[in-house]
């Protein structure tokens, strides 16, 4: 199942690629579309091969892609080009991205390759990864291992 969202507020010097690019840590693009919005604006669907892709997208609101600040929100409405989706279809057995990938994660990556997020990208980025509750699934995962296989009992020696 994919999902899309509407990036609006897009300067008119960012590019499809430039936009593929600030998007590609959320998750694996299958489409975007750039349609013109006013004399200082564009806007642009990015659709994902999950839901995933596009929660983790809507985590960027605030974030700055060329020289504006973007609002990105769901795109309920919006409908794949129908070349787009035949082309999805015959695709349909290939792998998506594991869906345990934390937001946080996302977050760190976007801000060591000097991309500007908003402000409250990290407490959304904690929300998601609450929600989701993927640090705990990990937790729990890594604790009933250890319990199975004694890895604290065999590993209690400090290395020099």
């Amino acid at each position: 199942m994919t999902g899309t969202i509407k990036v609006h507020n897009v300067s008119l010097n960012a590019s499809e690629q430039d936009i593929s690019e600030f998007f590609s840590f959320s998750g694996d693009i299958v489409y975007v579309e750039l349609q013109s919005c006013d004399e200082r604006s564009q806007f642009a669907y990015i659709t994902f091969g999950d839901n995933q892709g596009a929660e983790r997208a809507m985590l960027l609101t605030g974030a700055t892609i060329a020289d504006m600040a973007v609002i990105i929100t769901p795109a309920t409405d919006y409908k794949l080009p129908t070349s787009v989706l035949a082309d999805l279809e015959s695709k349909n057995a290939g792998g998506m991205e594991s869906a345990l990938r934390k937001a946080e994660d996302i977050v760190g990556s976007m801000l060591a390759k000097g991309f500007v997020l908003g402000m409250d990208a990290v407490e959304k980025a904690k929300a998601f990864d609450e929600k989701h509750q993927l640090t705990s699934t990990a937790t729990a995962k890594v604790a009933s291992l250890d319990k199975t296989m004694g890895l604290k009992a065999r590993n209690s020696t400090p290395v020099p």
